[in-house]
């Protein structure tokens, strides 16, 4: 996909230079056909010609423009959120996509907060590459923010491997600077060596935590 943007970036190069090529030769003609440019003949063929070259010119200008904008396909990350049926509880999940995920599906795990049921409320979708600094902020996980009387519950990290084939999984404590999909740095798979990344972020009872 990446060759495919290059090439169309390298149309828009060329497409734009003839454009600016024939801009210049028109002008110099409408402009030696008043006879405006020293040491030149005036011609009124000149302001004629000029006009004619102005068309291929605004042509070549748009086709840049066309083949400016990157077609390129972006790989995306789907993700599913999980929230509880209870309206007084507030507890969410947000994990990867499964392939029988749908919206309002109810799922079998119960809530950890309440034990009521759980379904899902959204799939969405974001781009694995090219995720600017300020889209990473919007999608950045905070730390829930819990009642005095939820203050038994702990906000659990889960880890998984960019390696498809590989089925690690590690949690640990929630950190600030944790959110979806970021990738871990100093830490690698230690079953395949690939890069790890974080899947899911939840809070539950610290006595069903590992």
């Amino acid at each position: 996909m990446s060759l495919n943007g290059e090439k169309k970036s390298k149309s828009s190069s060329i497409f734009q230079a003839l454009s600016t090529i024939l801009f210049i030769i028109s002008f110099f003609l409408i402009l030696s056909a008043f006879g405006l440019i020293p040491n030149f003949p005036m011609d009124q063929n000149f302001l004629t010609y000029g006009m004619i070259l102005l068309v291929p010119a605004f042509l070549f200008l748009i086709l840049s423009v066309l083949t400016g904008v990157s077609k390129e396909v972006k790989k995306l990350e789907e993700f599913t959120t999980i929230k509880c049926q209870n309206s007084s509880c507030q507890y969410v999940l947000i994990r990867d996509f499964n392939k029988k995920d749908f919206v309002f599906k109810e799922l079998e795990a119960s809530c950890p907060k309440c034990n009521s049921t759980m379904y899902i409320t959204d799939i969405s979708s974001i781009p694995t590459k090219k995720i600017k600094e300020d889209t990473k902020k919007e999608i950045r996980s905070k730390k829930p923010k819990l009642d005095k009387k939820e203050k038994n519950y702990k906000t659990i990290t889960t880890f998984k491997c960019e390696n498809s084939d590989c089925d690690f999984i590690k949690t640990r404590n929630f950190e600030i600077n944790d959110y979806i999909f970021k990738k871990i740095d100093d830490s690698t798979c230690s079953k395949c060596g690939s890069t790890l990344y974080i899947s899911e972020i939840s809070h539950l009872i610290p006595k069903k935590v590992s």
